[in-house]
């Protein structure tokens, strides 16, 4: 009737195939296509979605920087718009704040599978996203200075 080792009824044993058991998870920097990546369902079987993943994987890590460097940005702005209005407030610091910390706690998980291309992707992403963009705020600031000397000289009695 039951199970002479659990003693519980072989009906609420559920049936397991191999092909229904997920990789498990190595402690060591591996190679392996067949990787968890973050849900059960993201589970690479190919080669082709291995490299997609990896692509996945280096856009998380790019859009968290440009989600950091367009905070850096408009920061810039909304302090001059304080100066202004001082009742003046932006949600949007910490919007915009809390998602690049999400897609950064989205690749230290992924960094943790010890999967070496996706351990490589995940750093690669940021390398490339701050490559591209870790300039702009500094441009923009010197833009903006430029831009409010330029008024002030043209404002200013001749």
């Amino acid at each position: 009737m039951g199970d002479s080792h659990s003693g519980m009824d072989d009906e609420l044993i559920p049936a397991f195939r191999s092909s229904d058991l997920l990789p498990s998870m190595l402690m060591y920097f591996h190679q392996r296509v067949g990787e968890v990546i973050m849900w059960k369902e993201w589970v690479p079987e190919t080669t082709g979605e291995y490299i997609g993943a990896i692509v996945a994987i280096v856009m998380f890590g790019v859009a968290s920087v440009a989600l950091r460097t367009l905070k850096s940005i408009r920061s810039i702005v909304w302090r001059k718009e304080l100066q202004i209005s001082p009742h003046h407030h932006a949600t949007a610091p910490q919007t915009w704040g809390g998602l690049s910390l999400t897609l950064d706690y989205f690749n230290m998980l992924v960094a943790m599978t010890f999967n070496i291309g996706l351990f490589c992707a995940v750093v690669a992403g940021y390398i490339i996203g701050v490559a591209l963009m870790s300039h702009l705020p500094e441009n923009y600031a010197a833009m903006v200075k430029q831009r409010q000397k330029a008024s002030e000289a043209s404002a200013a009695p001749k």
